[in-house]
């Protein structure tokens, strides 16, 4: 299982980072979404935060694909390994600072 997982987790990184198209990047993010559930090693839990953000700043069908699939099952998983705040929330924080100081 946990090489299947790996895999498909390599290869919806690489499409969301490499496909030129609106709508694989699309239906990646919400795939992404799915195979998270199955995902055992906390060490990915960095590269999902990552394409999180990469997905959050691509075109408009993937945002709304990302904020409606993505973005909760990343959540989910950072409440159920109790790092809600310590690693997602904390991550948006660190921008945010960086943006208002940019400002």
């Amino acid at each position: 299982k946990d090489i299947r997982v790996s895999l498909i987790f390599s290869m919806l990184q690489q499409m969301l980072a490499e496909d030129k198209c609106d709508q694989v990047r699309c239906v990646c993010s919400k795939s992404l979404a799915m195979v998270i559930n199955e995902i055992d090693d906390e060490s990915r839990l960095s590269q999902c935060i990552e394409l999180l953000d990469r997905c959050l700043s691509d075109t408009s069908d993937v945002v709304q694909a990302t904020k409606r699939y993505l973005l909760p099952s990343i959540a989910l998983w950072c409440l159920e390994l109790n790092k809600i705040c310590q690693v997602l929330i904390e991550h948006y924080l660190v921008k945010l600072e960086a943006l208002v100081q940019v400002s």
